[in-house]
């Protein structure tokens, strides 16, 4: 399933994240975005994001 969240440029953005161990994330299709933040997989790229670590 694919999710996508986005901050708001005036009030940012807060969540709470529930994932299992190890879990990874990725851009589906491979593509990134070019003002994608320091976090955000690059292209294919699959990591372990630092909340489910």
């Amino acid at each position: 399933m694919s999710r996508q969240l986005v901050a708001d440029a005036e009030h940012g953005f807060v969540s709470i994240v529930v994932a299992p161990a190890g879990a990874q994330v990725y851009n589906p299709g491979g593509v990134s975005e070019p003002d994608a933040c320091g976090l955000a997989p690059k292209d294919t790229e699959r990591l372990v994001p630092p909340w489910v670590r």
